[in-house]
């Protein structure tokens, strides 16, 4: 999950960089990206016994036929709320970090 997550978020802050989008939005960016992944772990995680879903696959597939695509982004709002604010600290407390670094 924090590959793909951390991945997606370099990559959008650094195409958005020339449009001043920000860290937030990159963020933002990188959580719309990722939580599909991120919802699927947490069903395979929190599954009882006997186990429904042995694949992430299969917990895909039973996400889109049960709630359609839109399925897969179920909770993203309160995610984003929360991300906002955690982004923006996370990219300023990096570029402090490597400012110092490089003095």
């Amino acid at each position: 999950m924090v590959m793909p997550y951390t991945a997606i978020q370099f990559t959008i802050l650094h195409k958005l960089k020339t449009f001043a989008a920000g860290p937030s939005k990159a963020g933002c960016a990188a959580t719309v990206g990722s939580f599909p992944f991120d919802l699927v772990r947490t069903i395979l995680a929190s599954q009882g016994e006997p186990k429904v879903h042995s694949k992430m696959r299969s917990v895909f597939a039973y996400i889109i036929k049960d709630r359609g695509f839109r399925g897969l982004y179920a909770g993203l709002s309160p995610t984003l709320v929360e991300i906002i604010p955690y982004a923006g600290l996370q990219f300023d407390t990096f570029k402090r970090g490597c400012m110092a670094w490089n003095s």
